[in-house]
């Protein structure tokens, strides 16, 4: 559980940003994100999700060694989502602030398009 200091320190990474629909059958799929040096504790990522029209969406965080994903490997799972869980679904994966370097988010849509937003948090070192 994250306490009240630790959760007024949390800085907001946007890993995938919800503009817009995300299309048909396509992968929603993020940039490699370098985990910050200076992270501390663990890394906090929210999946949300308004709606998807159709099909499933299944939402993964990949961990790599490098920007283009040299060692790439998925290190989180969310829950599958469908028009039955949707409107809205926001879910958390919490990992270790040592993951990485980077990190990404992979949302897989069967069919449809989707609203999604991915945002990591973690809290500085402090010194």
């Amino acid at each position: 559980m994250i306490n009240a200091q630790a959760a007024k320190s949390a800085v907001p990474v946007n890993l995938l940003t919800a503009e817009g629909e995300y299309a048909d059958t396509a992968t929603a799929t993020g940039a490699w994100t370098l985990v910050p040096a200076g992270a501390a504790g663990h890394l906090i990522i929210v999946q949300a999700v308004g709606t998807i029209s159709t099909g499933t969406l299944i939402g993964t965080i990949e961990s790599a060694t490098d920007d283009q994903g040299a060692g790439g490997a998925t290190v989180a799972t969310f829950d599958t989502i469908t028009t039955a869980n949707d409107a809205p679904n926001v879910q958390t994966a919490v990992l270790p602030a040592t993951i990485g370097p980077y990190i990404r988010y992979k949302g897989t849509l069967s069919a449809g398009t989707g609203d999604i937003a991915v945002t990591m948090l973690y809290s500085p070192a402090r010194v």
